[in-house]
């Protein structure tokens, strides 16, 4: 994990840029994992996952489960406070004017940018094992004032 911030001056935004790396198994292995060991979660998916699913491992099903795990709360302990941690990030540059994430995993990449209208996901070839997390969050002056 990395961080960098840049300090707000009175004529351009600042910044706070995250990245995290999770060498991993990588959110769509887990989350197919977790999804087809519980008949129970599986019902609650909608038919276009479940059909997706039973086709193997293919690229449309890598961005389905990405995009699935990024946009719906889901966790594999129950926990009633466990599993907001991607969606949260998401609606959190959701109510920016300039934040921005990307999440790579697997073969697919999810791309969030309010100020391109942007919230999608894409195949990409799978170049390392795990999770990239990058999220760039902007900051004014006036909300680093005390």
């Amino acid at each position: 994990m990395f961080s960098r911030f840049r300090e707000p001056t009175n004529s351009r935004p600042g910044n706070l840029f995250i990245a995290v790396y999770d060498i991993g198994a990588g959110i769509q292995t887990t989350l197919r994992d977790q999804l087809q060991g519980c008949a129970e979660r599986f019902a609650q998916l909608g038919d276009d996952i479940k059909e997706l699913l039973s086709l193997g491992d293919g690229r449309k099903l890598q961005q389905v489960l990405l995009k699935h795990a990024i946009e719906h709360q889901r966790t594999s302990t129950g926990l009633a406070f466990r599993g907001h941690g991607l969606p949260e990030m998401r609606d959190f540059v959701l109510q920016t004017a300039t934040g921005r994430l990307y999440i790579i995993s697997g073969g697919a990449q999810y791309s969030c940018s309010p100020a391109q209208n942007v919230s999608h996901c894409i195949t990409c070839a799978p170049a390392f094992p795990g999770t990239l997390i990058l999220w760039d969050l902007p900051f004014r002056a006036k909300e680093l004032a005390p």
